[in-house]
């Protein structure tokens, strides 16, 4: 069993954890991402990467773009449908499992070290290291990041973070042809606290259905009546169930070198499940915290915590949002629809702004020229 010591091991290699890694390789200190698996690995996601993600990323991902969609059919449950349209790209389209190993491409090219450890056995706090000892060896590091999903094995052997609430999702495929292919489509309230989905991409669409409910259960049968209402003459195919971690139980930093970012600290967003821009943001986050730590000798737990405040400010307000939304349908897909709330919820959505940014910004949105994407 081999040793090694490094500034940084990150367990974890999906956004978050390349994130985190990407910026402290590209700042000097010497890091580890490690995983449980080879990638490319299989990702139960539906895959829509939206504009303030492409945006964070400090690397185009056009390779591994399937479709980018400008339009998005919002629905009442199945009754309602009203057709959200933007000159301005809203949303790009991937194979979760090819993002994500290009993602991870990109991180080692920056010098991130990568290895695949089947399992975590321990994690010791010591005078000046963390000590993880794994299935293949024990890492030595200054810090330790979690960006290991939902179910994250750093939280549960640190056991300093408090519990995790969880939001749930069941998704399958549809293959269809070219000529079929449908718009981008979100049916908000065909579940309590949620929405169905339906997310085109080149040869198939990913369906699925979303709720934060602990109420609700998701399952085969739901999600097979949901496909075949939509796409009555087609099977549906690759059903797989998931959990996220979201933000009603505010995820608060205590160690003073061992973090959670992305999933692990329940950074998904409950309005609509999507995890992916906050995931980048906190691996972006807790890296700054790091380097700066690093340089002057301050503490990477104050710096990460009011960096990370903000962020999850805007998931309050999604939080909140979501609330009321869900339990105020009918007056929530009225206002939604209006074409003042429509027209700026377009814009900001096009901009890259978070949702919090939007209404924050709703005047100015009227005023604005519509956004020029790297991606139109």
């Amino acid at each position: 069993m081999n040793d090694s010591t490094y500034d940084v091991c990150v367990i974890g290699a999906g956004p978050a954890g390349c994130s985190a890694a990407y910026q402290l390789s590209q700042n000097g200190l010497s890091v580890l991402l490690i995983d449980k698996s080879e990638f490319p690995r299989v990702k139960p996601c539906a895959g829509g990467i939206t504009i303030k993600s492409i945006q964070a990323l400090p690397y185009a991902i056009t390779p591994v773009i399937k479709r980018i969609c400008r339009n998005i059919v919002i629905g009442n449950g199945q009754t309602k449908k009203t057709l959200f349209s933007s000159k301005s790209p809203l949303c790009a389209m991937t194979i979760r499992s090819e993002f994500d190993a290009f993602c991870l491409q990109k991180t080692i090219e920056r010098g991130a070290a990568f290895e695949v450890h089947s399992k975590i056995v321990s994690i010791e706090t010591t005078d000046h290291y963390i000590e993880i000892k794994t299935s293949r060896s024990v890492i030595f590091a200054k810090y330790l990041l979690g960006a290991d999903g939902v179910n994250s094995t750093v939280r549960k052997l640190t056991n300093v973070f408090s519990d995790l609430k969880k939001a749930t999702a069941v998704e399958g495929k549809v293959y269809l042809s070219e000529s079929q292919m449908p718009d981008l489509e979100i049916d908000f309230g065909y579940v309590k606290n949620g929405y169905g989905w339906i997310f085109p991409k080149h040869d198939h669409v990913n369906i699925g259905l979303y709720s934060y409910s602990p109420d609700e259960k998701l399952g085969r049968s739901r999600l097979e009546e949901y496909a075949k209402a939509k796409f009555p003459e087609y099977n549906l195919k690759e059903i797989e169930g998931f959990q996220m971690g979201i933000n009603t139980q505010k995820y608060i930093p205590k160690s003073p070198n061992i973090f959670l970012i992305g999933d692990a600290a329940g950074l998904v967003d409950s309005l609509l499940g999507e995890g992916i821009f906050n995931a980048v943001k906190s691996g972006q986050l807790v890296a700054e915290a790091i380097i700066n730590a690093t340089k002057d000798g301050s503490s990477a737990l104050l710096n990460f915590s009011l960096r990370l405040e903000k962020l999850q400010k805007d998931l309050d307000i999604c939080q909140n949002s979501a609330d009321w939304f869900y339990n105020n349908l009918k007056k929530g897909y009225f206002a939604l629809t209006t074409m003042p709330v429509k027209y700026c919820l377009l814009k900001g959505f096009a901009s890259g702004l978070t949702f919090g940014q939007t209404k924050k910004e709703f005047l100015r949105l009227f005023f604005i020229k519509s956004p020029i994407s790297k991606l139109s």
